[in-house]
């Protein structure tokens, strides 16, 4: 009987706790996508990713991605940046850059995911889901803390048991092309990641060196 009561017990913490995070669905659609040339759509199938910045609400740069693989649960850079949706790129016409739709029904606020983080869009030129981020790829990044025109919020998580719609696409919006294209950044190589951060250790020395003059 007291074994009985305490997994009773026990199930209704679980049921608190789990209750106590809470959730929401997000809808996401993003177009429209080229690539560096402006004119060329990107291709079918290659990824996109939907981040939420956990902790400080930055999101990863060209050389911290560097390494990271394309799959759900995993960061962006291995910092706060989790990766929460992969979506396959859709071309709908050759007139037309490349989609991305998202639909996440309970995104769920648990490991430090929590409502006003902020929510972030990466996609690759090349890379597919499941790829690793390797030095050369191309990426693009885009978020807004506008409300545009058939959005329904900033892109932030909101309160739980919220359900928001965000969308940008080019055509509508005003968003210019390049927002989508000529922003796309090429991931360094390891080499190049070192030398530059030699050289920020040799400018911060020579500065104390200045100072302690």
């Amino acid at each position: 009987m007291k074994s009985l009561k305490a997994l009773v017990i026990g199930s209704l913490a679980f049921a608190l706790l789990h209750t106590a995070y809470g959730n929401v669905t997000i809808q996401v659609s993003l177009g429209d996508f080229f690539q560096s040339d402006e004119i060329t759509a990107l291709n079918e199938g290659v990824a996109g990713a939907l981040v939420i910045s956990k902790d400080d609400d930055l999101f990863a740069d060209s050389g911290s991605i560097l390494g990271s693989t394309l799959s759900v649960g995993n960061t962006l850079g291995g910092n706060d940046d989790e990766i929460v949706a992969i979506s396959d790129s859709i071309d709908f016409s050759p007139d037309f850059g490349t989609n991305f739709d998202f639909v996440l029904p309970n995104l769920e606020f648990n490991d430090g995911i929590d409502d006003g983080d902020l929510i972030g869009f990466f996609f690759f030129e090349t890379l597919t889901s499941g790829d690793v981020v390797t030095a050369g790829s191309n990426y693009g990044f885009f978020r807004t803390d506008d409300t545009l025109s058939l959005a329904d919020s900033s892109w932030e998580l909101p309160n739980s048991g919220s359900i928001i719609s965000l969308f940008a696409f080019t055509d509508v919006d005003g968003i210019s092309n390049s927002t989508f294209s000529t922003n796309l950044t090429a991931v360094p190589e390891p080499s190049t990641i070192a030398g530059i951060a030699g050289a920020l250790v040799l400018m911060i020395w020579f500065h104390r060196r200045r100072k302690a003059r």
